[in-house]
């Protein structure tokens, strides 16, 4: 169902987004062009909640498969490292890289997969965080299953506002978010974590979170 009903608008709005680039171009009067980079903006947010909500049903039932292949460890940690260091010091936020020296230089795994966990997660502590750092730190031990695999551990820490304790347990729930949190000021619709942990899930992985 989530997945016709996902091709179906999607059908729709690239026609309306490919018709609102073409009128950007052709459009002079400034407040025209405002109301069309409205309409693009809107129009993308739309887009990207179809997608969340589509591989969140896709996750959740096993579908979405995994897609292992070699990367380099590293590589994916400065990549990070580069996309939300610039943010978080628009914010003032110190943003520190911690990087055990054992970890691998490559490992095979679902790199789109991880790398949007990590986006997700850095993207949350950058947003929920108004003064002091954001710390993302890495580090890999030896598997208990096999010779050739490794458990690798990443932290994903902040100083914002935290989380209250009776609310901890409902953070990876779909469409839910902290009570009283601003929609106005913070934006998102609660999919992020539900969908994080339906990916670390469906790699094998697990996710925990404390909340001072």
């Amino acid at each position: 169902f989530l997945a016709n009903v996902s091709h179906e608008i999607r059908t729709p709005m690239n026609a309306i987004l490919g018709f609102a680039d073409i009128l950007q171009q052709q459009v002079g009067d400034p407040g025209q062009k405002a109301h069309l980079s409205s309409i693009q903006t809107s129009g993308q947010s739309l887009i990207g909640l179809l997608t969340d909500i589509l591989d969140l049903s896709r996750a959740q039932s096993g579908g979405l498969g995994l897609e292992e292949a070699p990367a380099s460890t590293r590589k994916i940690f400065v990549d990070l490292n580069e996309a939300f260091e610039t943010r978080a010091g628009q914010k003032s936020l110190a943003f520190e890289m911690d990087l055990d020296g054992d970890l691998p230089a490559g490992i095979v795994v679902d790199e789109r997969k991880l790398r949007r966990v990590l986006d997700n997660l850095v993207d949350n502590a950058v947003k929920f965080t108004e003064s002091g750092r954001v710390r993302v730190s890495a580090r890999a031990a030896a598997s208990q299953t096999t010779e050739s695999t490794v458990d690798l551990r990443i932290d994903v820490e902040d100083t914002g506002q935290g989380i209250p304790a009776d609310q901890i347990d409902l953070v990876f729930e779909a469409f839910t978010q902290k009570k009283g949190q601003s929609i106005n000021e913070f934006g998102g619709t609660g999919l992020g974590l539900a969908l994080t942990k339906a990916l670390l899930t469906e790699m094998g992985g697990r996710i925990h979170v404390e909340s001072q």
